[in-house]
């Protein structure tokens, strides 16, 4: 079908048209699966991976962790690369790496100089289980000691066709664990809670089946499947068949490359039939209006003036403010006025719980586990809000593209998710909070102090009596008013390191706001301007193929005599064909709707 229409819309001189089929062909003739793997850190994505695989292509370390992703894909000989951002270019630059140093390039103590943030690993392995398209992606650990990773982790999602989501059978979901889940389930369609390390925990279906109620609670749509990569390792290395079942991992398996591949590829099969369908169309408009001018002569002049009003109507979608541009204006203008108040809504409430908690607590002892909470809140909140607007723009983009109907298409422009991982990279962080405890001889200097001024004023008060200055009852008072002046002295550092703190805090938030609003309408307006160049290129679409209808009905009109019997044939032959071809598009299309 496709080959077929390619043929015609590259005889038509529809290059226009060819852009448009010509990616299908390359993108169906190996439909590929990516599954993206996440989780916390340190409970076994990389070796679930390598067991999915069958191959240790993922460093496993008991003391570092994945810090960027391993894109893991078919190929005829074993390979990797380092693929990064070039600071200041559009590119991207590849540099070969060892496959077997792959521990150097996507492990923390591999990053430690930091110059390579933004980069990822591609390898390529000639394993049976990858040869149809099946391609995993092995991911930083989420909730852990780098509030970025949540943030990468989320940007590889809208390309995904599954999420598998780790989490060990030691513990029940943590609520960043069930953030994530739900900030994910938003974005990809196919999501999988994977309880590993079922082997360690004699009680691992208790907590399958808290995680499931968890699940159900927060409205995710998601399967809980345990497995051990030990048992099936261990499965394997004795030939036990049963024991590999009691693993879980083959259950696994069967689901990516049966289900899950099968539903990837039907969704492809649509993407591809729908245009099929609308090329088809275009191509059938110019073949018509010849045709009919062929056959009808008499009728030429009306048909030539109809697709000359027609072709000034389709030239006033690109030039009037039409209907739709209106739509998408006041659209995107309400997305940035609630995406901003979002925005500034969640920031302003971790700053209120922050500084709560630094009214609970000494800055001195916990700020740096705070700053550590503050930064993944900071990225857990910003990543909510960019979920929300991608939804929202999604939906914009529905009802802009329901006003956009032309000839019975509706285009859907298609746009990743807005990727938040480096936006808060410009926000300095919390100040450093220094102890201002006592040393020892400042508690000594303070203490006398203290006592000095007891014992003088008790001791006053007691010689009217006939006592010594110095007397028991002087001396208490000085022990009594020397330890209250301590207290209050600890008291008052306490006080001072909180408010350097509570400052600290609203000075970051300040800065966060200011960095994250002016990203998110850049990102968003660049989002705009995808639709806009979207819709406007499909008007120009549909007016070109009005253009070609109307010079094909005066190709038509002046045909001579001699020549019309056979082009008219040709124009059938070709009209036919064309027409089937959008028949087996649309049935194609209703079947998979069905489906």
């Amino acid at each position: 079908m496709l080959h077929g229409l390619l043929d015609q819309a590259r005889g038509s001189g529809r290059d226009d048209l060819v852009d448009r089929l010509d990616p299908w062909l390359r993108r169906l003739d190996r439909p590929e699966v990516r599954v993206v793997v996440v989780g916390p850190f340190k409970r076994g994505k990389s070796s679930l991976v390598n067991t999915i695989v069958g191959a240790p292509v993922c460093p496993v370390d008991d003391f570092s962790a994945t810090a960027v992703p391993t894109i893991i894909g078919f190929g005829p000989e074993p390979g990797a690369r380092l693929v990064a951002d070039v600071p200041g270019e559009l590119e991207q630059m590849s540099v070969p790496i060892d496959i077997n140093a792959l521990r150097r390039h996507v492990t923390e103590s591999g990053l430690t100089g930091g110059s390579l943030e933004s980069a990822k690993v591609e390898v390529t392995l000639p394993q049976h289980l990858l040869r149809d398209g099946l391609v995993l992606v092995d991911t930083p650990g989420i909730g852990g000691t780098v509030a970025r990773h949540a943030a990468t982790t989320l940007a590889l999602l809208p390309d995904a066709d599954a999420l598998l989501v780790l989490t060990d059978a030691s513990q029940e979901f943590t609520e960043p664990e069930l953030a994530f889940l739900r900030q994910a389930a938003a974005v990809c369609p196919n999501v999988y809670c994977v309880l590993s390390k079922i082997d360690l925990e004699p009680n691992w279906r208790v907590v399958a089946d808290a995680n499931r109620q968890h699940l159900e609670a927060a409205d995710i749509d998601a399967p809980v499947m345990p497995v051990s990569t030990v048992l099936h390792q261990s499965a394997q290395a004795a030939n036990d068949a049963q024991l590999a079942v009691e693993s879980g991992v083959p259950a696994l398996i069967e689901i990516l490359t049966g289900d899950l591949r099968r539903s990837a590829v039907s969704t492809l099969r649509q993407a591809a039939a729908r245009d099929a369908e609308s090329v088809s169309k275009h191509l059938a408009m110019a073949l018509q209006a010849e045709l009919e001018s062929l056959v009808g002569p008499g009728e030429a002049a009306a048909l030539i003036q109809t697709l000359e009003e027609a072709q000034k109507a389709a030239a006033d979608l690109s030039k009037r403010a039409s209907r739709w541009q209106v739509l998408l204006n006041d659209g995107f203008s309400d997305i940035l006025a609630d995406i901003e108040y979002d925005i500034r809504d969640r920031i302003r409430s971790v700053g209120r719980e922050a500084e709560l908690l630094v009214d609970e607590s000494d800055p001195a002892e916990t700020w740096e586990s705070m700053s550590q909470w503050i930064a993944d809140a900071l990225a857990e909140a910003i990543a909510d809000s960019f979920v929300w607007a991608h939804q929202r723009c999604e939906r914009l983009a529905t009802v802009v593209a329901e006003s956009f109907r032309l000839e019975g298409d509706v285009l859907i422009p298609q746009f990743r998710a807005i990727d938040t991982t480096d936006m808060l990279a410009p926000v300095a962080g919390l100040d450093v909070i220094r102890g201002t405890r006592m040393t020892g001889t400042q508690r000594v200097v303070g203490a006398l102090r203290g006592s000095y001024s007891g014992i003088l004023m008790t001791g006053i008060v007691t010689s009217l009596a006939g006592m010594a200055l110095i007397n028991p009852i002087s001396l208490a008072a000085g022990v009594l008013l020397g330890g209250f002046s301590l207290r209050q002295e600890g008291v008052s550092r306490l006080e001072r390191r909180r408010s350097e703190a509570r400052v600290s805090v609203r000075r970051l938030i300040d800065d966060t706001n200011f960095h994250v609003l002016k990203e998110s309408r850049t990102r968003l307006l660049d989002v705009k301007r995808l639709m806009r160049d979207t819709f406007e290129g499909a008007a120009e679409e549909f007016r070109r193929s009005l253009q070609e209808s109307l010079d094909s009905a005066k190709r038509g009109a002046g045909t001579a005599p001699p020549q019309r019997d056979e082009r008219t044939h040709l124009l059938k032959d070709q009209l036919t064909s064309v027409r089937q071809f959008g028949a087996q598009a649309e049935a194609l299309v209703g079947g998979l709707d069905d489906a």
